[in-house]
Formats: structure tokens, sequence, C-alpha cells
């Protein structure tokens, strides 16, 4: 047998061995690794100055409505000019398309921490978002 399975000894897979764990200690290490490799803190500060000004440009769209400016990092959103709006439908919509949206029960979020997400990537984003939601849903 060969792959990941006889690597570790048969269909038990336990990645713990191999990996990371959570918690104070290993967030701080990984913290401390990724600052070494790049400056975190100027790479945060590009994604609060993204984020902001893309919820500047979700805020200026008739189309939607923002929500949650105060957000340092999430473009939370609502599409206007429906009542209902079925999220999973829209969701599926945009993952057939490519296109891989969170929502929670009633609006949309995206954290831009991309840096390959730009603004003309969000603009035909949200166009997309108002074009499922206004026809699937």
């Amino acid at each position: 047998s060969s792959g990941i399975n006889a690597e570790y000894g048969g269909n038990n897979v336990d990645i713990s061995q191999r990996s990371f764990q959570c918690g104070r200690r290993a967030d701080g290490f990984k913290l401390w690794f990724c600052d070494a490799v790049d400056d975190l803190d100027a790479q945060a500060t590009l994604v609060f100055d993204r984020a902001a000004e893309m919820k500047d440009i979700v805020a200026g769209d008739e189309r939607f409505t923002l929500l949650y400016p105060n957000s340092p990092t999430h473009i939370c959103f609502r599409v206007t000019g429906r009542e209902v709006i079925d999220y999973e439908t829209a969701v599926e919509g945009l993952r057939q398309r490519g296109n891989f949206i969170e929502y929670y029960v009633d609006y949309f979020r995206l954290v831009p921490v991309n840096p390959a997400f730009t603004v003309q990537v969000l603009k035909e984003v949200l166009d997309l978002i108002h074009d499922v939601v206004m026809t699937e849903c």
C-alpha cells in the first residue's frame, strides 16, 4: 500500500503527530515565526487598509447594505431589493461559478486577507453575488 494511509499506519490517520498544535505557546511560536519570515505589522496594516477601502465600495453601491462598518477586517453586507433571500441557494450558485463566499443567517461576509483579492476582483464578486441573488434566489 502507498500514500498517506501507508505512511501513517493504515486507515488511522492522525495528523496531530506531524502538525503544530493549538494553544498559547504554539500560537506564540507561529506568530514569532511568521514575523521572522515577514513583517506582520505591515501585513496587518495592509489587511486593515484593504478592508476599509472595500467597505467604502460596498457602502457606496446601492445594490448592497453594509453591516458592521466598524469591523476591522470583515466586510459584512446584504443584497438590497429582495425581501427574502435563500442564502444557501445563493452560496451554492456562487460555488458553481467558482466563488466561495461565506454567509451567516442573513448576510454575506468577505475577509480580504489575500493580496490577490483586489478592488477589481471585489467589484466582479459583487456583480456575481447580485446576479445570483436576483436570478436564482
